[in-house]
């Protein structure tokens, strides 16, 4: 069959059939899903490398397939197979559109694919810093998998739940959501090992941000020895970095150092490249700790790339806006330190992430103290008190807030 090719569409909106769809339009739009269907099985990175480019003529099937009856079940099975696209190329903000749709038009009477749905409504919604809508959406999931008694489904809920907490730096959640996941995998005798180790390795994340390192790095290299067991790259990738994090907590660089080079030799000919942004930041950070501040520049530099200005990841173009101003600080380079730190102060308040914004206010105070900009200084020092005193069990926010008290003392 000839697969549909689109013209420019309007922007946000949805195209309106303008009559009743002829049987051959319905037939096209059929062979349009079955086509897809065939192409989206088992997605891995080469395979999603090969159909991007194809991508347009996705969206268009599924855009006119949710305006047709009957259409319900092959577009929500294809929306399910072909996640791995949006997800890993940031189509992020498309996608949450067309499953906002699919989901809104789905059963009463909840099924698996519909909790499978949600899930991934709630994942993209996370990655779009819309954090209590995410976790909105995944009550709603965690609601319906117990009505289709699917343990499975309600484990990989919970686990989702626990990534959505630790995003929001409630810590105490993250952990209790990520345990009852991990007590349901362990009782299920066909639970999937991907599942498992991204379930021990939020909860390594979350014993690092709490201080508890050691339990942190066991957690973490349990995890480890599960990914090694898994053809996936990113899943190693991603579970190194979390165990470079906790070492480098530990002030362990050299053992950072080789977690971080691990995710980046396993990250090499994939298409994650949101990971890849994550290693070079990871990379700038160690440089950064050693007072290596051109080879961290560099680093973030790097991590700077085409993919990140085009995704829409506004916390990790926060983060490295951060970061390049605390470089910029250190070699005492005052104005580009200033500026790249109002740049990420600029995108904090719609990301909402207030232990890495009052990280910001403190940077930048810092900056206008060394400038005997003193009234300035003292304003952003009072706003980011208020906002680590709300994380009391964070262990990076109770180091931000001695060092505000720090930068008090140098002040007066």
């Amino acid at each position: 069959m000839k697969l549909l090719t689109g013209g420019k569409k309007p922007k946000g909106k949805m195209r309106k059939l303008v009559s009743e769809p002829t049987p051959a339009f319905v037939q096209a739009i059929n062979n349009g899903l079955n086509h897809w269907l065939s192409e989206t099985i088992d997605l891995d990175a080469e395979s999603i490398r090969e159909i991007d480019p194809q991508k347009d003529n996705l969206f268009q099937i599924l855009e006119y397939g949710l305006q047709l009856p009957n259409l319900w079940e092959p577009i929500a099975e294809l929306m399910i197979q072909a996640f791995p696209l949006p997800d890993r190329n940031g189509y992020w903000k498309l996608w949450v559109s067309k499953l906002k749709i699919v989901i809104s038009n789905g059963p009463k009477s909840p099924t698996p694919n519909l909790v499978r749905l949600q899930i991934n409504y709630g994942k993209l919604l996370r990655v779009l810093w819309q954090l209590e809508e995410a976790i909105n959406a995944h009550l709603i999931a965690m609601h319906n998998a117990k009505i289709t008694k699917d343990e499975y489904l309600l484990a990989n809920v919970m686990m989702e739940m626990g990534w959505d907490y630790l995003w929001q730096n409630d810590l105490d959640n993250a952990k209790i959501s990520g345990q009852k996941a991990l007590q349901i995998y362990k009782s299920l005798q066909n639970h999937k090992t991907i599942q498992m180790v991204d379930t021990m390795r939020l909860l390594g994340l979350v014993e690092t941000r709490q201080g508890n390192v050691a339990k942190a790095i066991k957690l973490l290299r349990e995890a480890l020895g599960g990914a090694k067991k898994i053809d996936m790259p990113v899943v190693v990738a991603r579970t190194c970095m979390g165990l470079g994090l906790a070492y480098r907590e530990q002030q362990n660089i050299p053992e950072a150092m080789e977690c971080f080079g691990m995710a980046s030799d396993v990250l090499l000919n994939t298409t994650y490249e949101n990971d890849k942004v994550d290693v070079f930041v990871n990379f700038g950070l160690l440089y950064f700790d050693q007072g290596m501040w051109e080879a961290a520049g560099y680093a973030f530099n790097r991590a700077n790339n085409q993919y990140l200005r085009e995704s829409g990841d506004l916390k990790q173009q926060a983060i490295l806006w951060n970061n390049l101003g605390n470089v910029y600080l250190k070699q005492l380079k005052f104005g580009d330190a200033e500026n790249y730190l109002l740049e990420a102060l600029e995108l904090w308040p719609e990301i909402n992430d207030e232990i890495q914004w009052a990280n910001t206010l403190l940077t930048l105070a810092e900056v206008y103290l060394l400038q005997a900009r003193k009234n300035e200084a003292e304003n952003l020092i009072e706003d980011a008190f208020e906002k680590v005193k709300k994380y009391p069990n964070h262990a990076w926010a109770v180091e931000i807030k001695e060092e505000l008290k720090e930068l008090q003392n140098r002040e007066a």
